[in-house]
């Protein structure tokens, strides 16, 4: 809504207001305030208030464009994230959608030895979301980029200050794996008017940062690791000094959660923004040093403080597994846990890739049709609008193309997998049943037959 944007820029990011009010002497300095008002119609660059026009030591960056070497075997991100399952409460205040969490919820750690060699150790605090991502995975921008702030342990102020910061950034792209802390937040809804909240009592599992990347990826050995460097906030007022850790490929969610959470940062984006989202401009990368770490799950080795339970919450969860065991008994034996995430895996990947076929038709069509039109209209402004027009439409097919191939090597590659799960022999093709069992829905799942 228009006044609803009108509102969202005016008033400095709460999530971030007051880490460091003025900039530093020297070129560049910054002559606005953190209170000023700000959007990114132009990605940020004309922010002109805290460190934001200082140029150097700014985050985003592309990890691609910068000097990285591997850590030694001994320097690890130690990490520990129990699942979360206390009712949260995500804010849209105007720039971002956001979640603060309490402090019970886990974080990490960087040494060689945990937990008697550490550098440093950090607490969860809350989560940012962007749309697109803000920093590039494996070169390019990822559809959104979850950061999850920390800060060091022991500090519990509102607003701590740049050195006490460290961000752990995940991007997502599209691909038959559902995000389960995606499916997660997004449940019930979410917050599309400036100043609203949305509450939600799903559990929340940072854990999947972790996990495996999309199928058909080539993250290489580098896949499932993260880049480590020091930058800035990526919001007035952009200061300096902070700890970003950021994983070198992106995980898979499904469309349906990624286009909710652009339709949500889409209501918040200003009518004068060319494009929907809320990303900040790729800053300098001249001068950056990354550092690649793996990870190590310390979960039951970390101490975290008394976790308050919601009983109300409890008592659902406990009442749903009871009728899910009766509902269980009552039937027949269910094949393994691993082989039916996997073939609910596939099923989204079916789904996805249906409506991305209907995406790429969509935006090739209105491709080819804005060429036509391109030859026929004379030279000018509506000339000018219509290259445009059919720029932005082949770059939406080329996407679209590029998710299909990826949804498909998914897909080509699951068959095989789910049954291995499943703990199947191959059968001889004359003995294989087409209906009946599971098996033979995962063979309905043909993805040469979904491409046609």
């Amino acid at each position: 809504p228009a006044l609803g944007r009108q509102q969202q820029q005016r008033g400095g990011d709460a999530l971030f207001r007051g880490s460091r009010g003025a900039a530093a002497s020297g070129a560049g300095v910054c002559k606005g305030s953190a209170a000023d008002p700000w959007n990114y119609i132009d990605g940020g660059f004309s922010w002109n208030a805290g460190e934001c026009c200082l140029g150097g030591g700014q985050s985003p960056v592309n990890l691609t464009a910068v000097d990285g070497d591997e850590s030694p075997l001994n320097a690890k991100i130690f990490y520990g994230y129990p699942a979360l399952s206390q009712p949260v409460s995500m804010l849209n205040d105007g720039h971002m959608l956001s979640v603060e969490l309490g402090p019970h919820t886990g974080g990490f750690a960087m040494g060689s030895l945990y937990p008697d060699i550490l550098t440093s150790r950090w607490s969860v605090w809350k989560i940012a979301i962007h749309v697109p991502s803000e920093h590039t995975f494996q070169g390019v921008r990822a559809p959104l980029e979850l950061q999850l702030f920390h800060r060091r342990k022991g500090n519990k102020r509102e607003n701590p200050a740049p050195g006490d910061v460290a961000v752990v950034s995940v991007g997502y792209t599209y691909g038959g794996r559902r995000s389960k802390l995606l499916d997660a937040l997004k449940k019930g809804g979410l917050p599309l008017e400036p100043g609203s909240r949305q509450e939600s009592s799903q559990q929340l599992d940072f854990s999947e940062f972790f996990g495996l990347g999309l199928m058909g990826s080539d993250g290489g050995n580098r896949s499932g690791k993260f880049w480590q460097y020091e930058g800035s906030l990526t919001a007035p007022p952009c200061s300096r000094g902070i700890q970003w850790v950021v994983r070198h490929d992106a995980l898979s969610a499904s469309t349906d959660s990624l286009e909710a959470f652009k339709e949500a940062i889409a209501a918040l984006t200003p009518v004068a923004q060319a494009e929907v989202g809320n990303a900040r401009k790729l800053q300098s990368a001249c001068g950056r040093k990354l550092t690649l770490r793996s990870t190590s799950d310390v979960t039951p080795q970390m101490q975290f403080e008394p976790r308050k339970e919601n009983g109300g919450f409890q008592a659902a969860v406990a009442e749903a597994l009871a009728d899910q065991k009766k509902f269980a008994a009552a039937m027949s034996p269910e094949p393994p846990k691993l082989y039916k995430e996997c073939l609910d895996r596939l099923a989204g990947a079916a789904k996805d890739l249906g409506v991305a076929k209907s995406h790429q038709h969509n935006a090739c069509k209105a491709g080819a049709e804005a060429e036509a039109k391109v030859k026929t209209v004379q030279p000018g402004l509506s000339r000018v609008r219509t290259v445009e027009q059919y720029k932005g439409n082949m770059a939406k097919c080329e996407t679209a193309s590029a998710v299909i191939a990826s949804l498909a090597k998914e897909l080509s590659g699951g068959k095989a997998r789910c049954a291995s799960l499943k703990g199947e022999k191959p059968k001889p093709k004359d003995e294989q049943p087409v209906f009946g069992s599971l098996s033979g829905a995962l063979s309905a799942l043909d993805p040469s037959r979904l491409l046609r």
